[in-house]
């Protein structure tokens, strides 16, 4: 195995998601995929991406974070239709 792949930042990994975290905050994840905040706010309710609201117990408001993964898979998801 050639570990060059893992280290060279110039070569594509096979793993679209190396350069990200796993879990992104809707901001983050609107600039990586080029589309705006509505949008993905839409797509977490049509359960299209996974998302996951951190508060504490109790509370209303927490902080969403999206799976990178599911994101870039929906996205190239699209090419095909």
């Amino acid at each position: 195995m050639n570990t060059d792949d893992q280290t060279n930042p110039e070569k594509p990994a096979n793993n679209r998601t190396h350069s990200y975290p796993e879990w992104v905050t809707v901001p983050e994840a609107s600039r990586i995929v080029s589309i705006g905040v509505t949008k993905l706010y839409e797509l977490i309710n049509e359960q299209k991406i996974r998302s996951v609201c951190l508060r504490k117990k109790g509370c209303v408001r927490g902080m969403r974070r999206i799976h990178t993964a599911s994101l870039l898979e929906f996205m190239e998801s699209l090419e095909s239709e």
